[in-house]
């Protein structure tokens, strides 16, 4: 699995599903956001302002709760520039 920072929400749920079950080795940056956090965006706006918010309703969890305040962590940390290659090679050594 490749991650840099601009893996976030959905791509970010589904590095870490794979990697807190051991179904896969992560290669690349740590995600731009945190495994367990508050996504889902509600809309509003005011009827006679017309100020418009978002809010955030779910609360996400980490699949392996005794991570739950840490980030995912790539198995091998490597410049996103460079993951694709280094995930070339790891495949092609083993």
């Amino acid at each position: 699995m490749l991650t840099s920072t601009d893996s976030f929400s959905a791509a970010m749920d589904f590095a870490t599903l794979l990697s807190d079950n051991g179904l896969c080795t992560v290669v690349g940056e740590i995600p731009g956001n945190m495994p367990s956090s508050y996504g889902d965006v509600l809309y509003f706006q005011t009827p006679n302002a017309l100020l418009a918010f978002t809010v955030s309703y779910k609360y996400f969890m980490r699949p392996d709760e005794s991570k739950s305040n840490l980030p995912l962590l790539p198995d091998v940390q490597i410049s996103a520039n460079d993951a694709l290659e280094e995930a070339l090679r790891l495949i092609h050594n083993d």
